[in-house]
This record gives C-alpha cells, structure tokens and sequence, in this order.
C-alpha cells in the first residue's frame, strides 16, 4: 500500500496586509480608523475589532473634520465610516483623493441604492448595512478590504451588475 502524502503545515489564515502597491505583504494586523457620529456603536466597533488578532484599531472620530486629522496622523489601512458622517459621496471622493494609501469601507443606515453606488464610484471599497451588523461581519469586511477585495452584501453587488448592464446598452 502506497505511503499517504505528508499533510501539509497549517496555513496561518490571518490576512496578510498590504502596502498601497500590494507588492509586499507582511503578517502585521490591520490598522483601522473608525467614522461615526454615535460614541456607543464606535466602542461597540472598536471591541468587535479589538478581538480579531489581525486588526489593530488606531483611533476613532466623529466626523470629517476630525476624520481627516485621524488619518493623517495614523495612515491606517482601513478607514471604516459611517457615509452620513463622512458627508455622503462627496466625502468619499476627498478622503479617497487625499488618502489614496486608506481603503474606506462605508457604514450606512440601509442600503440606500443611489447612496452607496455613488460612494463606491468616490472610491469606497464596500459597503456594510449598519442595521442588522454582527461582529463576525465587520471583522470579515475589514479582513477583505485589507486583502485587497471588495465587501458588497449581494444586494449591492446585483445593483453594480445591474449598472453595469445599463451602461453597456446605452441606457
């Protein structure tokens, strides 16, 4: 009887981070910076991110102004943001245009379709539903984007395709 192959090691399941070039990558958590007008769901944030080995939370704000600042100092890797704070769309685009290294993941009440379609296009790189939110969900969304992927709920995702469509028939 054959020799059953060796198993391999475990894989370290951490999300490797990235520079903004995604040419090296190193096991260092995660930095995040957290947007929201509401001081108690920015701690309840904050505990959730707190507890995933891979993310380090490097402050909190509570709107733009401060928001910018935060970034500046710390250059985190994630910027997680509620979209009403950061002043919709328009706040994407100049977050996303001063801090191109930051990668925003926007928070928003409901999945408001022309809301989030026009922050994703200002350069957000997903969106989480604030309403029914579990901690395995932002840390996973915050994973994602950290890896260089998207995090859409299926229903933006069918809206993009959606968009997509319509462009290409002219509509």
């Amino acid at each position: 009887m054959p020799a059953a192959p060796p198993t391999p090691p475990p894989r370290d399941l951490r999300p490797a981070t990235c520079d903004v070039q995604l040419a090296t990558c190193d096991m260092q958590p995660a930095t995040c910076a957290i947007l929201d007008p509401d001081a108690g769901f920015r701690r309840r944030l904050r505990e959730w991110l707190e507890r995933a080995d891979e993310v380090a939370v490097v402050g909190e704000a509570r709107d733009e102004p401060e928001a910018r600042e935060l970034i500046a100092a710390q250059r985190p890797h994630i910027f997680l943001a509620d979209l009403d704070a950061l002043g919709n769309a328009e706040g994407v685009a100049r977050i996303a245009a001063r801090f191109p290294e930051t990668r925003l993941l926007i928070l928003h009440r409901q999945e408001e379709r022309a809301a989030v379609l026009e922050a994703l296009r200002q350069g957000a790189w997903g969106h989480l539903a604030k309403e029914d939110l579990s901690p395995e969900e932002v840390v996973e969304a915050v994973r994602m984007v950290a890896q260089g992927e998207a995090c859409l709920s299926p229903r933006v995702a069918g809206w993009l395709v959606e968009e997509v469509a319509r462009r290409r028939r002219g509509a």
